[in-house]
């Protein structure tokens, strides 16, 4: 594998926590001379595709750019990753969790990738979700 490997992460990042920062350090632990690029999804692509966030979009971007892990934030992302921003970003690997990502009629966005065998599967940290934190509040307040 060469030096310096370029690996994309894509995500929402809402209510950024220790699980996110865990998955950004056991990828330079892993391949400590890589450049860490870190994609952020648009306001209206989560709303459209997910959920409406508790953060903007510039405050998930902030909340991010305190992390030592990451080399760069990629704030114009879409919510599919495909070959042209596979090129214009210059990336080697993507990672995401292993899981298939099902989305609209499409069994797992990241198959592409996987099959061409430029995906790092990397599981999510256990005990921690950002759906678990925003449940969490709902129910200590009641809401």
């Amino acid at each position: 594998m060469k030096t310096n490997i370029r690996i994309y992460v894509d995500g929402v990042f809402d209510l950024t926590h220790y699980g996110h920062f865990a998955l950004f350090k056991k990828i330079k632990q892993i391949y400590p001379t890589s450049i860490l690029l870190v994609g952020v999804s648009s306001d209206e692509d989560c709303t459209r595709n997910k959920t409406k966030t508790i953060l903007t979009h510039d405050e998930r971007i902030k909340s991010l750019s305190y992390c030592k892990y990451i080399d760069n934030i990629i704030n114009d992302i879409p919510w599919i990753v495909d070959e042209e921003f596979v090129k214009k970003n210059s990336i080697d690997y993507i990672c995401h969790d292993p899981l298939p990502y099902l989305h609209k009629d499409t069994d797992d966005i990241y198959k592409i990738w996987k099959n061409k065998g430029m995906f790092i599967g990397l599981n999510r940290t256990e005990g921690i979700s950002t759906s678990d934190i925003i449940n969490r509040i709902k129910k200590q307040h009641q809401m």
